[in-house]
Parts: C-alpha cells; structure tokens; sequence
C-alpha cells in the first residue's frame, strides 16, 4: 500500500472512531434525560399532594355564611352625618364636588358652542337655498366659490413675504452671495 493510501485510511478510521464517540456521548445523554424524567414522574406520583389552602373546608364555610348574609350597601357609604368621617374625607368630597361643578359649566359651554354652530348651519343652509341651489352637491359649489372669492380678496402683495419660509430663505440665499465676492 501507498503511504497516501494509508493515510486515507488512518483518517477513515479516526472519523469513524469519533462518530462512535460522538454517538456514544449522545446515548449516554439521552438515557440520562430518559432516567431524570423516569424519577421525576415516579416523584409525581408517590409525592403527598397537599389541598390547596382555597378548598379547607373552614374556608368553604365561611364562603358560605358570606353569601348567606345579607349585605346592606347603604349603610356601608359614608355620609357627612355618621361618626367616624375624618376631615380628610370631606376635603375629598368637597374637591369632588368642585370638579365635578367645573366639569358642568365646560358642558354647558360646550352645548351653547353646539348651538351657536347648529344656527349658523342653518342659516347658512336657508341662505344658500334662498339663492336657488337645492343639491348638497350645488350647494358645495356655491361655498366653494365663496371660499376662492375670499382668498382671492385677501390675498398679500407679491413684493411683500416677509415672515414666510420663502422670505426667510430668499434672505439666507441674499446673505450667503454678499458673502461670497
């Protein structure tokens, strides 16, 4: 035989030797897995099972009686008149009553704003039939050209853009070029 061939050979024999290692290692680790949940099961089920403390009969009982009782919501809420209300319980009302008197007049600010708009609408819808157009859709039109009549009335002199993005980059642009000569 060759000495490459031998070679060959040799390495066949050591990777051969290696995937038995190998496969060996990982017998070895699977029964040991297989034996730990063997003794974990047989753990299980020869193990003293305690009742969960929710299901003591003294529990259940007591569960019992409370469901028996009748309860009296009313007498449990506190009032102004009964012994016991601390000073911190009427601040805590009072501070409850004045949110919730705030909370009322920004309801009824809003409700009159509700109205306010709900007559101007209808103004509006009077108007725009009172000049003859009857479809939702003449309609739009109608305050769609009223809108571009406005815009157009107040539109600004081109010469003047001060205070715009435009403006203020024409600026930055004028500045950079007295800069550069």
């Amino acid at each position: 035989m060759s000495k490459k061939k031998q070679k060959e050979k040799k390495a066949r024999k050591h990777k051969e030797r290696a995937k038995q290692n190998v496969l060996a290692r990982r017998e070895k680790a699977r029964e040991e897995t297989r034996q730990q949940r063997e003794d974990d099961r047989l753990k299980r089920k020869y193990e003293i099972k305690v009742a969960p403390i929710r299901n003591t009969p003294e529990l259940k009982r007591q569960e019992a009686e409370k469901t028996r009782r009748p309860q009296n919501i009313v007498s449990k809420q506190p009032t102004f008149f009964q012994k016991g209300v601390d000073d911190r319980q009427i601040a805590t009302d009072s501070r409850i009553r004045e949110r919730l008197e705030h909370n009322m007049q920004i309801l009824e600010a809003l409700e009159a704003a509700m109205q306010a708009e709900d007559e101007n609408r209808k103004q509006l819808q009077e108007q725009l039939e009172g000049e003859g157009h009857d479809t939702m859709r003449e309609k739009l039109d109608a305050i769609g050209e009223k809108a571009e009549k406005k815009v157009k009335g107040n539109k600004r002199r081109p010469d003047r853009i001060k205070g715009t993005a435009k403006a203020k980059m024409i600026s930055k642009g004028q500045k950079r070029q007295q800069k550069k000569p």
